[in-house]
């Protein structure tokens, strides 16, 4: 029987003088995963009741371990950002891009100048 969903946890254990983190799972969903990835599990357990392997231990590159916070938009920073969007991506349109006057840009200097008019209006927007 497999174990209940509040049971099936992962953790994550690194050390500043190890190159390599610790990553210990009970989850299925996280084992196929680092299966997907390729990589090795260095541990398994198991229960003798259950007859399968539950856990695994697997070591990876601590370059693999990112935190990273939620982005949070305000409205008005969504709205612009789907307005940049539908622009640089030109609805229906593949391979050019859109003027921030709505021409389609062909020549490279219009597709950098399109570039730069666009990372800017991100920056006003806080993006």
């Amino acid at each position: 029987m497999p174990r209940p969903r509040i049971e099936r946890e992962t953790t994550v254990c690194y050390n500043e003088e190890e190159d390599n983190a610790l990553v210990w799972s009970a989850s299925p969903v996280f084992q196929r995963k680092m299966e997907r990835l390729g990589v090795e599990h260095c541990k398994s357990a198991s229960r003798p009741e259950a007859g399968v392997e539950e856990s695994r231990c697997y070591r990876v590159p601590k370059g693999w371990v990112k935190i990273r916070p939620a982005r949070v938009l305000t409205d008005e920073q969504r709205t612009k950002l789907q307005l940049l969007a539908s622009q640089r991506f030109g609805r229906g349109k593949t391979n050019s891009t859109l003027s921030s006057e709505g021409k389609e840009a062909n020549t490279k200097q219009d597709r950098d100048e399109n570039e730069l008019t666009i990372d800017s209006e991100l920056d006003d927007v806080g993006v």
